[in-house]
């Protein structure tokens, strides 16, 4: 019995995980791909900002010494101060 409890809970699960698309789908990204072709925007050269909160002094995506630095062709500007790399941080700004 409990299996089958479990087998009936989880069928859902199951059914939803494999219909589901990915974002660029759902966003049209495919689309605006064949509409513009090699005139699709890279985003090179665009300014972001990223906020995170500090946890125990750490709140940048990389660890930096002096501000601003280039880490893998990005430059970052710690506005806050210098700092240690949070891990959240780094997967957001990867």
């Amino acid at each position: 019995m409990f299996y089958r409890s479990c087998a009936l809970l989880l069928l859902p699960l199951l059914l939803v995980s494999r219909v589901r698309a990915d974002w660029k789908t759902e966003a049209g990204y495919p689309e605006l791909v064949a509409e513009l072709g090699a005139a699709l925007p890279t985003g090179a050269g665009i300014t972001v900002l990223q906020t995170e909160v500090t946890s125990s002094g750490t709140y940048l995506p990389v660890t930096m010494a002096v501000t601003p630095s280039v880490i893998g062709g990005k430059t970052y500007r710690a506005l806050a101060g210098v700092g240690s790399a949070s891990g959240h941080a780094a997967a957001v700004g990867a």
